[in-house]
């Protein structure tokens, strides 16, 4: 019965954690789109020089170029997700939005988030 409830429990837990963090960049990109940038922007250089040389080292060939492209790219897409969850926290904070909307919302996100832990990691296999 244990392992019959685990095979449910940890894929549900992993689209709702993934569900809440893809609502949050969705009020982040609102966020941006309607007030600006949530952090200053020495922050937000701050953000993309650490992240890309943590992508650069994580990502290291032996070719430099590669590596310092492939840095760049991961600095790029996590200093757009670490901004978008800063604005998307600040958003559901300031104006909180109606249950309606982020019942809606986070209904259709753990919806997409299955299908990608699905498609991408095999999670809700049985």
């Amino acid at each position: 019965m244990k392992n019959k409830l685990d095979r449910v429990i940890i894929p549900l837990a992993a689209s709702i954690g993934l569900a809440v963090i893809i609502v949050m960049i969705a009020f982040g990109i609102n966020e941006i789109a309607v007030d600006g940038l949530p952090i200053p922007r020495h922050y937000l250089l701050l953000i993309l020089a650490l992240t890309f040389v943590t992508g650069s080292v994580i990502l290291n060939q032996e070719d430099d170029l590669k590596t310092i492209t492939r840095g760049g790219i991961f600095a790029i897409l996590a200093s757009f997700v670490v901004v978008t969850l800063i604005g998307g926290v600040v958003s559901f904070f300031e104006e909180v939005p109606t249950f309606s909307l982020f019942l809606s919302s986070l209904s259709i996100c753990i919806i997409v988030s299955a299908i990608m832990l699905k498609v991408f990691f095999g999670l809700t296999s049985a």
